[in-house]
């Protein structure tokens, strides 16, 4: 694609987000689903579909793909806001960004914790079961899309980074790897860090102003202490990634920044150790480019997507590692 067809594509892809309309999914007798919005660029598209079949905005994907591709790879998009705010419009240049890689782009948005515009907030684990329904959703329609359902990956970043890994460790065989960027890995840390003592903090994690905002949140989306404190802890623990984790997981890569403000900068750290401890392979890397790393450490980096996307040797390395992961395996 040329610079001026990418910079057409972005002008329109916005345009189409402020004038996009709602309407009902097609029934399951039609063969294909219809959009609610298409943007087409040569044989590229950008379309707007409502996965959930219920009219809601908030359950609603914007799909990048070329209408005569064939068994592309796929990745899967997830925008942050501390499950409570945002939306796609957050990661349509990342989106953009794989669909230039040659992946069918999947960028999906979900409903949130807190009202949000004329919609009420929905606590866990809705949003996690969002994204399963939109992953499931394109993979029934890979035909639809030109790309292989078995040669997908999931990137999130924030909160998206916490989607993003929950979906990909929770079975079913939807993805062959994923990518966090500074996600929020470990609610529980990023709650005692934000109650810990600030001249001790937790394992040298200490509170500030964004980790006690986000701790909020976290506890917005738990809607805790319930009738129970009992289901208030089973809450929290399918809240928890690392509870997933098991040895056939697909493989990751965490990028955390050293500095980050929000999400406490061991987090990247405590959870490569359960992916090590669960026999998932990883290998740490902080500022070299070379192996193969399941975490990357941005030294003095804060909480930014620029950790992954920094069009230097890390974003090379995640591209790397992504179409490695979904590469064509038929004989």
């Amino acid at each position: 694609m040329s610079t001026g067809q990418l910079t057409a594509k972005l002008a329109a892809g916005a345009a189409l987000m402020v004038c996009m309309s709602v309407a009902p999914m097609p029934s399951q007798a039609e063969p294909v689903p219809k959009p609610l919005q298409e943007l087409t660029v040569s044989n590229a598209m950008i379309a707007t579909y409502d996965y959930g079949g219920n009219g809601n905005p908030e359950q609603t994907v914007d799909v990048h793909y070329e209408s005569n591709a064939t068994r592309r790879p796929c990745m899967y998009v997830i925008h942050g806001g501390s499950w409570a705010a945002g939306s796609r419009v957050n990661t349509r240049n990342t989106s953009i960004r794989f669909e230039n890689e040659g992946f069918v782009v999947f960028n999906i948005d979900y409903r949130k914790t807190t009202d949000y515009g004329s919609h009420l907030g929905v606590p866990w684990a809705v949003q996690r079961n969002d994204v399963i329904t939109a992953v499931d959703w394109a993979r029934a329609n890979a035909q639809k899309f030109g790309f292989d359902p078995d040669r997908c990956g999931i990137y999130g970043f924030s909160a998206g980074g916490h989607l993003a890994t929950v979906v990909g460790l929770s079975g079913g065989g939807r993805v062959r790897a994923i990518v966090s960027a500074s996600g929020a890995l470990q609610p529980h840390r990023i709650v005692a860090v934000a109650y810990s003592d600030p001249r001790v903090g937790v394992s040298g994690d200490l509170p500030t102003a964004s980790n006690k905002v986000l701790s909020g949140w976290v506890h917005t989306a738990m809607r805790c202490p319930m009738v129970t404190w009992t289901e208030c802890s089973k809450r929290y623990s399918d809240f928890k990634p690392e509870n997933l984790i098991q040895a056939d997981d697909p493989p990751m890569m965490i990028f955390q920044g050293t500095k980050d403000p929000a999400v406490p900068s061991g987090t990247g750290r405590a959870f490569r150790y359960w992916l090590i401890k669960r026999g998932v392979p990883c290998q740490l890397t902080t500022a070299s480019s070379s192996g193969t790393a399941c975490l990357i450490e941005g030294i003095n980096w804060g909480h930014t997507e620029h950790l992954a996307f920094d069009n230097g040797w890390r974003q090379a390395k995640m591209i790397n590692f992504l179409k490695t992961r979904t590469a064509d395996r038929s004989p």
